[in-house]
């Protein structure tokens, strides 16, 4: 939280305005107030803050990426602006500035979320070990245990030990965890590059045996014909 806000002669107006148009859910009104505010003030906390919240709102990332570069050089640690600077370091695949920001905690503020997310800007910089092992530390918590063994089967994959992965996946289903289609296919995925095609139609039956949808007819083709399916991660 910031103190009162301090303004620039004439920019108190377009700031009140601005946030009144937040409040009366008029989000792009609000983006040009705050806009107008930062453009003269590149230094205000405040205006810099609405204008992140406002733009984000939107789904404009890209767009609030200055606004929150700014509000962060300047020492500020917020939310919303951290959310939008991970969220463009992803999209460029800049994994290893990524990783930093988590390291340094400029994470969305959410442990468990920072954690997945740092796991996967390792993974995505090549450092595979180092993501499973912080994966297998929160898989040892009870209360991550699923979400972060669903999370190392998915690296394991995407690192090539396919055999692991399917360990991952099967202990998740003895466990009782609820599984998902996008998780059975990946598991079934896996399973087929690794060669396994006889265990993955057995576990294409059990799941599947019922339902047909033009997807899952051509993984059954594929599984059958011995071929490996299209990635899905």
């Amino acid at each position: 939280m910031f103190g009162a806000p301090s303004f620039s002669e004439g920019l108190a107006g377009p700031y009140l305005a601005g946030r009144q148009a937040s409040l009366d859910g008029r989000l792009d009104a609000s983006v040009q107030y705050f806009s107008k505010v930062v453009a003269q003030d590149s230094a205000n906390i405040m205006a810099l803050e609405q204008l992140i919240l406002a733009q984000g709102a939107l789904g404009r990332f890209e767009q609030a990426l200055p606004a929150a570069q700014a509000f962060t050089n300047q020492g500020a640690n917020g939310q919303w602006a951290n959310l939008v600077v991970i969220a463009n370091k992803a999209k460029s695949q800049n994994y290893s500035d990524l990783s930093r920001l988590l390291q340094e905690q400029r994470g969305i503020g959410h442990p468990l979320i920072d954690d997945l997310i740092e796991a996967w800007s390792l993974a995505g910089s090549g450092d595979y070990e180092a993501a499973i092992a912080k994966l297998k530390v929160l898989s040892r918590q009870d209360q991550e245990r699923g979400l972060a063994n669903y999370h190392l089967a998915l690296i394991y994959k995407v690192s090539g030990d396919y055999h692991a992965a399917d360990d991952r996946f099967d202990a998740l289903s003895k466990e009782g965890a609820q599984v998902t289609r996008r998780a059975i296919l990946i598991r079934l995925e896996a399973l087929m590059q690794d060669g396994q095609f006889d265990k993955a139609g057995t576990i294409f039956d059990r799941f599947f045996t019922e339902q047909s949808d033009p997807e899952l007819d051509r993984l059954k083709a594929d599984i059958a014909g011995k071929r490996s399916p299209k990635p899905l991660l």
